[in-house]
């Protein structure tokens, strides 16, 4: 709705040249039907009467008080300062009129009376019987504004006189008939203000003076006329609070064309008299919220009886009480139906609306027939708002039609039922991707099964919190809500045990991969350094395998990290024995590196070796064949060494199982190189001092060989040992060489064995 701008007085009524009245329909909308005050109370003070009588004057005295912060509103500190200028509602001193028509405040006041707020209207009229009105135009003014006002200030010059009484006639006559039926008052509070009251030494200025003026001048007595005692009864009778206040006059200055309305040039009386009568009005207990027919209206209401009555008015003739009273109750049969309608609405909005949670459809439906019992009995015990025939048509009509508002619930309802479950099963679902956030669903089925109660128990309590059901445990929606979401855990624990799966693979992949780092085609490792590298592959593999949880667990028992150590065992056990076999062949080809380079070393078969460099031979190849078999090993693993190695301890017992057979064989070969070397002595000593038949009877020959025989023996000596030489490799000589003693020794005894035959045959013949 668009804005009236900077808050002032607008006309709503007109009174055209051709004294019709024209309502503004657009300006009174956007003054009574904003969204801030539409529902509220309203209370309708207006001022009406005589023109030039300081209406709109004292109506921004009004609008001062109710702008004013409510702490200074018990004192006189909302008059406001002394030098400031009046604004509000336009006036302007001379015997000119000022206001037209019918004026409203643009901006209805939200205040608080009796704890509830309420929209305060201030309404401005024009003035009664000036010289451009006719006597029409000054009645239906001062009509409308009494019909439409809570408070009607009726605005008088010095006196209450008769003719000010008489004004009133007709609303006597519409009370009179809006009050067969009822002891309530047609209207509410007619206020007598008498301006520049000028007899205080008779009546004293305020409301206690103007009791006492109001008590005489409604004075019935036995020499009135009938119709002048009537008029004064009816006066007391139509209006609930009928009361007189008496004002000081301001001052002349007021009539000064440049007073301003400061309050300096106001005299003392006006202002203590304004001090007592806003307040006494506009106080938070002294508001009169407008009620017609006995029955509260609100804001927008005051619309539709501003167009009503305006319409009357404009017929040809005067309208009569009658005539009023009639439209009076259409409009408020109107808007009792359309408060029952929002009563109905109301309530179901506060049970059953877009906000609410859903409800059983039964649990609806009987929400709908108490609400419609309930806003039948309420409009039926209006009264005054129109014809019986009418009110029943207009009920039965509303009836029918929220019986089929009742089905725009009923799909309302459906839609926060599904949109419930939706949101349930979301939240079933954020719970889970809570946990997950994203990552594959991997957890320990014990942990699976506690995070799919947490999420039920999450769906479940949203689901309660969008539901309202006398007994959740037996409602059907939640019922199949429920058995959705634990049928998710089969799932669940489907796409678990995959994801574990394909993470346990994942992990034994791991474990060949770094196995393999160390165990390789055509390498191998010790038993414990592949014991080492199992242990650091397994770990890591188990690793993975966690790594990929979305939490940990606290369970120590888990059957796929189970299920992954034994695959990775069974694994183990092929790189055992592969590492196994790959150690064998290692350990044959050192053993055979070791027997080539002994054989090499050792050449002929008959070879020997002295003991000592025999053993430093197999020193040497024993460390050869050690560095190749340390060679084939995978030397990339992290670990410290090799110590207790039982591959490489079995290689170095094969190796002196083979060094202690040679040791034999070249101990058989020396002893054999002695026995020939001996043998090539003898042949040589043989085929020089072994006598024949007939050299022994050669006594030169004889004589020859005994002298001869020392050097005999000196070659012999040295062909045995040229021959024992020759088998030896690498000869040097050694003085702890047993072998080379115990030829020595044999030469010796030989060489006195082929003495002894001589020194025989010599001491035969005598040589």
């Amino acid at each position: 709705m668009s804005s009236l701008g900077e808050a002032k007085g607008v006309e709503v009524v007109k009174v055209t040249d051709d004294h019709t009245y024209q309502l503004n329909e657009d300006a009174l909308r956007m003054i009574l039907l904003r969204d801030e005050v539409k529902d509220l109370p309203v209370v309708v003070v207006s001022v009406a009467g005589v023109y030039r009588g300081g209406k709109s004057f004292l109506l921004d005295f009004f609008l001062r008080y109710l702008k004013a912060p409510p702490s200074s509103r018990d004192s006189a500190a909302w008059l406001g300062q002394e030098d400031e200028p009046l604004t509000g509602f336009i006036w302007r001193a001379g015997c000119d009129r000022q206001t037209t028509g019918i004026v409203l405040w643009s901006e209805p006041i939200v205040t608080r009376f009796n704890d509830q707020k309420v929209a305060v209207v201030l309404m401005d009229t024009q003035g009664t019987f000036d010289n451009s009105s006719t006597v029409r135009d000054s009645s239906t003014i001062f009509a409308l504004s009494t019909l439409l006002s809570s408070i009607q200030i009726y605005n008088l010059k010095e006196n209450i006189k008769e003719d000010d009484l008489q004004h009133l006639h007709l609303f006597t006559e519409y009370g009179r008939l809006a009050c067969d039926d009822d002891d309530e008052a047609a209207f509410q509070v007619l206020m007598f203000l008498v301006r520049d009251w000028a007899y205080p030494y008779q009546h004293a200025f305020g409301a206690e003076g103007g009791e006492e003026l109001l008590i005489k001048r409604l004075q019935i007595t036995n020499n009135q006329h009938a119709e002048l005692r009537e008029l004064r009864e009816r006066i007391r009778s139509c209006f609930k609070s009928v009361s007189c206040f008496l004002m000081p006059h301001p001052g002349f200055v007021v009539s000064e064309q440049n007073f301003n309305g400061q309050l300096a040039d106001i005299r003392i009386e006006f202002k203590e008299a304004l001090r007592d009568l806003v307040p006494s009005m506009f106080g938070s207990r002294n508001l009169v919220p407008k009620k017609i027919n006995g029955h509260q209206i609100k804001t927008r209401d005051l619309f539709d009886f501003f167009k009503t009555y305006v319409n009357i008015y404009n017929s040809e003739e005067l309208p009569t009480p009658v005539t009023i009273l009639k439209a009076t109750s259409e409009v408020a049969l109107i808007s009792a139906i359309r408060d029952a309608r929002e009563q109905y609405e109301k309530r179901m909005e506060m049970n059953a609306g877009a906000k609410q949670p859903s409800v059983p459809d039964n649990v609806l439906e009987d929400q709908h027939k108490r609400t419609v019992l309930i806003i039948r009995q309420s409009f039926e015990s209006k009264k005054r708002i129109g014809s019986q025939k009418d009110a029943k048509e207009h009920i039965e009509k509303l009836i029918t039609e929220l019986e089929a508002r009742l089905q725009h619930y009923l799909t309302l309802n459906k839609a926060k039922l599904q949109k419930a479950v939706v949101d349930a099963k979301q939240a079933y679902d954020d719970a889970v991707q809570k946990v997950t956030k994203g990552e594959p669903l991997c957890l320990h089925p014990l942990d699976l099964d506690s995070l799919h109660n947490k999420a039920v128990d999450a769906a479940a309590d949203l689901f309660d919190n969008n539901r309202r059901t006398p007994d959740k445990e037996s409602d059907p929606e939640r019922i199949s809500l429920m058995k959705h979401l634990e049928g998710n855990i089969k799932d669940l624990r489907l796409k678990n045990d995959y994801n574990n799966k394909v993470f346990i693979s994942e992990a034994r992949k791991l474990y060949e991969t770094l196995m393999q780092k160390h165990v390789c085609m055509g390498s191998c490792v010790s038993d414990e350094l592949l014991q080492n590298c199992h242990r650091n592959a397994l770990k890591k593999a188990i690793g993975i395998l966690k790594s990929h949880r979305n939490i940990p667990t606290n369970h120590s028992e888990d059957k796929y990290i189970s299920s992954l150590q034994e695959s990775i065992v069974e694994e183990f056990q092929k790189f055992r024995s592969a590492n196994n076999n790959a150690n064998k062949i290692a350990i044959q080809a050192a053993v055979y590196s070791y027997n080539n380079h002994m054989t090499s070393a050792w050449g002929p078969p008959s070879s020997c070796f002295h003991p000592q460099d025999l053993t430093t031979i197999h020193e040497t190849n024993k460390a050869l064949a050690l560095t190749e078999f340390h060679n084939s090993r995978n030397t990339t693993a992290d670990y410290d060494g090799d110590d207790g190695d039982v591959n490489e301890q079995k290689l170095v017992e094969l190796l002196s199982r083979r060094y202690s057979e040679l040791k034999e064989i070249n101990s058989a070969s020396n002893d054999m190189a002695v026995a020939d070397s001996y043998r090539e002595y003898c042949r040589y000593m043989d085929g020089k001092c072994k006598p024949s038949v007939l050299s022994i009877l050669i006594v030169p020959w004889l004589v020859k060989v005994i002298r001869r025989l020392p050097d005999y023996h000196k070659e012999g000596k040295n062909a045995a040992w040229d021959y024992f030489r020759s088998k030896r490799r690498n000869y040097s000589y050694r003085s702890d060489d047993s072998y080379r003693t115990d030829l020595e020794s044999k030469l010796e005894d030989g060489f006195h064995e082929y003495c002894h035959p001589l020194n025989a045959l010599t001491r035969e013949f005598g040589i």
